[in-house]
């Protein structure tokens, strides 16, 4: 692919990560005020999403699209969750592009600039410049049934060179922003992906939690980070909080993430919540740790759900969806004849409704190519490797090799060439130096058979030798030429150099196509001492 059209692609894969929604509609954050109440997104439970500018002590002007809510109060509980309680998400989840610090933080000063696309199951905000990066948040509630909010954070570099920058989701204790999970009471981890209650940088997920003396202060929290076998890992992942406001600053941070010119790093996370009416502390955490433990085994087709192939291909902490490759070959096919090869089995994707889109290159091993489903091609005769390579439209490939044999169609021996030196010294021919080439109009065998006469095998007195003094044989591709090195076995090497006079050694080439069809050749060539 030539440059220019290299920066077409990475032009149109920009567009298409950030073009709006064909359901785009103007949407509103909500105000710490209730008298601009903005638009919420409920997940299957019934929990609220929505997002507000967060109400920080100096940037109140800025929508950090953050977020608000988690339960059902009034006066957005409708429809109403599964239980009537205060915030979960306390303006929590800023979003920071090249490290801690307000200066590096996601935010705008419209707060009417979201969109609510796919049908109203998502609120996309603008498109920011940071730092010289494209920057997008979006927030997504599954139709299909999954619980939890899914954040897509999008970083696109459109300049000409690679930047490497840090992704950070959560709260930041040294911008003092106010953000917090919950109620303003100690958050702690109840469970995490690697079996303990603390929350480091080896972990998938985590759950948190916030009751005070068993009563429910707020939901337990879910916080999903990767996906297992997702490319990238996130390297930074804490909980802290400050000297009056203790642990509730939940942070983690994907670092050196390379993104090259034009290019788009990717990485979405789940937010989960779960309670129930109860209000028991042991019941809400085991809940939520298993909604956690549900996404380690959950169809990407549910991960991916309401995404863009193009945004599926630029995520880096979840794996992708894979193809899988298959080759039906037509049999009992002749050199008279094409054979077809068909990619009938093959699938563009693992997960149901995404990436679905696939190409197909075919290497027919004889140095053909071609680019579509099925392949007409007529082969010559003999053994034949084909590999066929399907890539899906968020970038994933699968190969497959098959190998077949095809006839000879007639009743006729393969035409076969012989270039032989006739003369050598007997030390060169006792060393292999003895060189046969053979050229063959098919694929074949070729049995090679170096005889002398009786009275030469007669003479040979001090070790007794037959007649066949070289027995060799090779596989030959049709129109290729095969080197064919000649050695005599130990004991003609023994037994003709004491002769001390020349002689002449018969080479017979016996060559076989895959019919059985049958061809010998015959070279003579003069032995001197």
């Amino acid at each position: 692919m030539t440059r220019g059209l290299l920066a077409l692609a990475a032009a149109a894969f920009a567009l298409a990560l950030f073009a709006p929604s064909s359901f785009a509609s103007t949407c509103t954050l909500e105000k710490v005020d209730t008298s601009h109440p903005g638009n919420s997104l409920f997940d299957s439970g019934g929990y609220e999403f929505d997002t507000t500018p967060t109400p920080t002590n100096n940037q109140r002007d800025l929508a950090f699209a953050t977020l608000e809510d988690g339960g059902s109060n009034p006066p957005d509980g409708t429809p109403p969750g599964p239980v009537d309680n205060g915030d979960s998400w306390d303006h929590w989840g800023a979003l920071f592009v090249g490290g801690e610090g307000l200066t590096n933080l996601y935010s705008s000063t419209d707060d009417n600039s979201c969109t609510l696309e796919d049908g109203g199951h998502q609120l996309a905000f603008p498109v920011l410049s940071i730092g010289g990066l494209d920057v997008q948040r979006k927030l997504f509630v599954s139709p299909t049934g999954l619980d939890g909010g899914r954040l897509l954070e999008l970083v696109h570099n459109p300049g000409i060179s690679p930047v490497t920058t840090s992704v950070q989701v959560g709260d930041t204790q040294a911008a003092d922003d106010g953000d917090d999970l919950g109620s303003d009471n100690v958050t702690v981890v109840s469970f995490s992906s690697d079996g303990n209650s603390r929350i480091d940088n080896d972990d998938l997920w985590v759950v948190t939690s916030d009751h005070l003396s068993g009563t429910l202060s707020d939901d337990a929290l879910a916080h999903v980070f990767d996906g297992i076998g997702g490319a990238e890992h996130v390297d930074f992942a804490t909980l802290t909080g400050t000297d009056a406001d203790p642990k509730d600053n939940l942070a983690y941070r994907w670092d050196d993430v390379n993104i090259p010119p034009g290019g788009t790093a990717a990485y979405l996370s789940y937010e989960i919540q779960a309670a129930d009416s109860t209000k028991d502390a042991v019941t809400d955490t085991g809940l939520a740790r298993d909604q956690a433990l549900g996404y380690e085994a959950l169809p990407l087709a549910q991960i991916y759900s309401g995404m863009s192939d193009a945004e599926i291909t630029a995520v880096r902490n979840w794996p992708h969806p894979q193809p899988t490759a298959a080759i039906a070959a037509v049999t009992g096919a002749s050199d008279a004849a094409p054979v077809t090869l068909s990619s009938a089995g093959s699938q563009p994707s693992n997960a149901a409704g995404v990436c679905q889109g696939a190409s197909f290159a075919w290497n027919l091993g004889d140095g053909t190519t071609a680019a579509s489903p099925t392949v007409t091609h007529q082969f010559a005769a003999g053994s034949h490797t084909v590999t066929l390579t399907v890539a899906n439209s968020c970038g994933s490939t699968a190969t497959a090799t098959q190998t077949f044999t095809v006839a000879h169609a007639g009743t006729a021996a393969p035409t076969v060439s012989a270039a032989l030196a006739t003369r050598i010294k007997f030390s060169r021919l006792a060393a292999g130096k003895l060189v046969l080439t053979l050229t063959s109009s098919e694929n074949s065998t070729a049995s090679i058979a170096g005889t002398v006469s009786r009275s030469v095998a007669k003479r040979a007195t001090v070790a007794k030798i037959s007649r066949t003094v070289i027995k060799k044989k090779a596989t030959l591709t049709a129109g290729k030429r095969t080197k064919v090195h000649l050695k005599l076995s130990k004991k003609a090497r023994k037994g003709l150099a004491h002769l001390h006079r020349g002689f002449t050694l018969s080479i017979s080439v016996t060559t076989r196509d895959a019919a059985g069809n049958k061809r010998v050749t015959h070279k003579h060539v003069k032995v001197t001492f």
